[in-house]
This record gives structure tokens, sequence and C-alpha cells, in this order.
């Protein structure tokens, strides 16, 4: 039987055990698997993983688009514009170069799904025309007042709005009304 080196999962060979292999040299593989699995994932403890394979997959997802608690990547907008899925995470910035009032606007959740719990951050920097963050057939609410409807955002002005439920976000911030 032909026992294969391997410290990681990408280093097994597919091809073994053969199946012209002795059955009685199996459990050398099994030996070889958990010592694998072992090296692969040494913090894992006795509590059992419960993550599905989606959760799995929307980790991997956001490491690889950058959303995560370390920053809050920029998208700098000087035209008036609909937020996109990809912009979850992220702070829209409208220049202090663009003297023009612009609108960003919040879809609905029928075009664009954002999961709940999506954060996103809206800075309209210094000497820039007026910020209006508008939403379509969803709610959203002026945090402590409860007001629904589009917001505006001064110049110096910063506002983040949190996706509550499925139609439904909170804002709140500096320099909105």
């Amino acid at each position: 039987m032909t026992v294969e080196a391997a410290t990681f999962i990408s280093e097994l060979n597919a091809a073994y055990p053969t199946a012209t292999d002795s059955k009685a040299e199996g459990d050398d593989i099994f030996r070889l698997i958990k010592a694998v699995l072992q090296a692969q994932f040494p913090n894992f403890t006795a509590v059992a993983v419960t993550a599905t394979c989606a959760d799995l997959n929307l980790l991997a997802g956001l490491a690889s688009v950058g959303i995560g608690y370390i920053n809050v990547p920029q998208v700098s907008k000087s035209v008036d514009y609909t937020l996109v899925l990809a912009d979850q995470g992220k702070h829209i910035l409208h220049p202090s170069a663009d003297t023009t009032a612009r609108t960003i606007t919040i879809p609905a959740n029928a075009s664009v799904a954002f999961p709940v719990g999506t954060a996103i951050t809206f800075v309209n920097q210094a000497s820039a025309g007026v910020m209006t963050i508008a939403i379509t057939t969803d709610t959203m609410r002026l945090a402590g007042s409860g007001t629904t409807g589009s917001r505006t955002l001064a110049a110096n002005g910063l506002a983040t709005a949190l996706k509550v439920t499925s139609t439904e976000w909170i804002i709140n911030g500096t320099g909105l009304t």
C-alpha cells in the first residue's frame, strides 16, 4: 500500500489508496487523515462546529471583498448613484471637489436584497454640494424621531444607514436632516 505523506488537506492525493492496496493497511490512511485535519484546523476544540456551508461561504466572500471590522472601504461618487450589493459595509463619499448636489439612492429590497444587518455609511466632505440619501419603496427611519423618507446630509456630514428588516432601514448621523 502506498501511504502518502501530508500535513494539510491540499497535500492529500485523491488517487490513494488505490483499488489494489491491501485493506489491512487502511488504518494508516485513517491516521493520516486525522493528523491532516488536526494540522489544518488546530484551534478546533471539543465543541461541535455548527456553521453551514452557506455560513462558511459567506465568510469567505466577506474576506474577499474587504468587508469587516478592520476598515470601511470607500466608494467615491460625483454623480447621482443607486447603491448596489457590493456597497454593503462601505462608505459612500461625496468628495469636496464636487460642489453639485447629489442623490444617493437605497434601492428597494425587491431589486437589491441587502442582507439584514447591512451597514452603509455616507460622507459628505467639506465644500461638497448637499447629499440626499433617498429611499425608494422601502422605509428609512431617522433614529430617535422615527420620521420616514429621504434625508439630507450637509457638508462635513456623516451618517450610517443600518438595514433592520428586509424592507426597513434606520439612519443616524451628524449633519443629517
